[in-house]
């Protein structure tokens, strides 16, 4: 249902007008009465959609939505109070947008690339309501991300430098990544990265079990990994033992430096020694988790492969 026309607001605008201007009389102003108050034509919707995929099987679901059933639902029960509080916000004059409706909107949007002109088109919504619920819906899921990305306590520690065998004390890998980007603000060079693409730079930090420990995102994709580790939360917590025993380490690649809880390898200069060649070798194997965590990341996200960065995606 349409929010309800204010006719004594556009009368008031337009005696104004009239009042402001002699040039002007009522018979001029008559006629674009009619075209304030109309409505703009309905664009064609496809009807039904949204009930379609809630009512996929679970093998389809997954397949379309890159999410099971079950952590959709668990997903929707962690974020539904705080969609059903905003729903105003998100549906403006017209009827609200149900909260499960609205995580769908948003996990489709993440899990394809489709612009949000097709998800408005498929989902029966305006392209700017579908506009406000991914911001909206991304907002609400950062703020609650803390509950779930936590660093290991002790006992997870202990359990993950027993999977680590090759290097003692490994409780984790870091690495970054670059999540493209088009149209960034005002073109600005700093987005582009070595690889000659517009990007921001995703750090995480990953266990054996490929479990994201800690993410810092934002930088521009011309800084420096190392940059962006000595600017994120994690560098200050290091560098202050407030998450790292004495033996505790993470494992990175050769852009990061040599730390008492972080270990690079050894720079390739041509003339590594046997026992330093094999330790590369024996740090490289044990880093494949972060990439393959990465890697799992996009490929199930696919948005995160090329993230429109204008209000009109």
């Amino acid at each position: 249902m349409t929010a309800p026309i204010d006719m004594c607001a556009i009368y008031a605008f337009l005696e104004e007008i009239l009042n402001e201007n002699d040039d002007y009389e009522d018979s001029d102003i008559a006629p674009i009465i009619p075209a304030l108050i109309s409505k703009r034509p309905s664009v064609p919707k496809v009807e039904g959609f949204t009930e379609l995929v809630i009512n996929l099987n679970e093998e389809d679901f997954r397949y379309h939505c890159r999410l099971n059933k079950e952590t959709f639902m668990l997903l929707l029960g962690e974020v539904e109070a705080y969609l059903v509080s905003d729903v105003n916000y998100v549906g403006g004059g017209y009827d609200s947008v149900p909260p499960k409706k609205q995580l769908l909107v948003f996990v489709w949007y993440l899990s394809n690339q489709c612009s949000m002109r097709n998800i408005a088109f498929n989902f029966k919504l305006s392209k700017s309501t579908v506009h406000s619920i991914v911001h909206h819906v991304a907002g609400v899921i950062s703020a609650l991300s803390k509950k779930f990305i936590q660093w290991p306590n002790n006992q997870r520690r202990r359990e993950i430098k027993g999977k680590f065998t090759k290097i003692p004390g490994v409780i984790g890998v870091i690495d970054g990544t670059h999540i493209r980007i088009t149209n960034p603000v005002g073109n600005d060079r700093s987005y582009l990265n070595r690889k000659k693409f517009c990007s921001v730079v995703l750090q995480v930090v990953v266990d054996d079990m490929l479990m994201i420990n800690d993410v810092f995102v934002g930088y521009p994709g011309s800084a420096h990994d190392a940059r962006v580790l000595r600017n994120s939360p994690i560098y200050e917590k290091a560098e202050d033992h407030r998450i790292f025993e004495d033996d505790d380490h993470l494992l990175g690649d050769s852009a990061y430096p040599v730390k008492n809880w972080l270990i690079p390898p050894f720079k390739d200069n041509g003339q590594l020694t046997p026992h330093q060649r094999n330790f590369n070798y024996n740090l490289f194997s044990d880093r494949q988790v972060v990439e393959r965590a990465i890697g799992h990341l996009k490929g199930r996200f696919r948005k995160l492969r090329d993230i429109p960065f204008t209000d009109q995606c």
